[in-house]
């Protein structure tokens, strides 16, 4: 190799770490939800990155809420998303200026933007009407967004009205201890076979019923009248066909 080609070839090698972080900037923004990089899962669909508009950054509308565990609706006529989350209940239109919270009309200062199809809000807008940690790290062009949970007591009918939004968080369930008596129940328990094992045991609330798994009362009788009342903390889960049940950590009596 002739010495002006070596020096060329050097000159090439040198430069093609910072081509790559060129093209690494140029690139859309990788989004995970929950510790999930929804970008980068292998499927065929396209899934709306985040975007930076005006130094603003843009989260896309259906995807966040979706992988959030929410359920959307759309009104054709009245040209709205419904959004509804435990407590929560969200309402906004792309042809209004301001999105309703639980009600309450909130001003954004200007309707949510559309970009090739999909709707986005501004991240100061989702800081104020979820409670959601949202970090951007500019030079890994990265965006994490995380919903801010405290354990809390739920009840049988969250879990079965929202069990991907509940799925691994630490929760308190309030009931009673039926063991495995699922005779007049309905709920989660009536949706299948016990989640984790067969001695798996059902907490009912009212009507409802829901398996738990592990930490079984120790000494009480599932067939007391009136019923042992029981108290279990543990993270809400999902079998493989949605149903949600509960990992209990412990369980007391009140």
């Amino acid at each position: 190799m002739r010495p002006h080609q070596a020096a060329l070839c050097s000159l090439v090698l040198a430069l093609l770490p910072l081509m790559g972080i060129a093209q690494d900037e140029d690139g859309p923004l990788r989004l995970s939800i929950e510790t999930v990089e929804v970008t980068s899962e292998d499927r065929d669909e396209v899934l709306p990155a985040p975007l930076i508009e005006d130094k603003v950054l843009l989260l896309p509308v259906r995807l966040v809420l979706e992988r959030l565990g929410a359920k959307l609706s759309w009104d054709d006529e009245e040209h709205t998303l419904t959004v509804a989350l435990p407590d929560t209940e969200i309402t906004l239109s792309p042809r209004e200026e301001h999105v309703t919270l639980n009600g309450e009309d909130w001003e954004m200062g200007s309707p949510p933007p559309i970009k090739g199809g999909t709707m986005y809000l501004p991240r100061g807008v989702w800081e104020r009407v979820l409670p959601l940690d949202i970090r951007h790290d500019e030079r890994a062009r990265t965006v994490e967004v995380r919903y801010r949970w405290e354990p809390r007591v739920v009840s049988v009918q969250q879990l079965a009205d929202f069990p991907e939004f509940h799925h691994a968080r630490e929760v308190v369930l309030e009931g009673e201890y039926r063991g495995w008596r699922a005779k007049g129940l309905q709920g989660p328990v009536t949706a299948g076979p016990p989640a984790r094992h067969r001695g798996d045991w059902i907490l009912a609330a009212g009507p409802l019923g829901i398996y738990v798994h592990g930490h079984e009362p120790e000494g009480q009788d599932a067939a007391a009248d009136p019923p042992v009342s029981v108290r279990v903390r543990g993270r809400a889960g999902i079998t493989s066909a949605g149903t949600p049940y509960l990992d209990a950590e412990s369980t007391t009596l009140p």
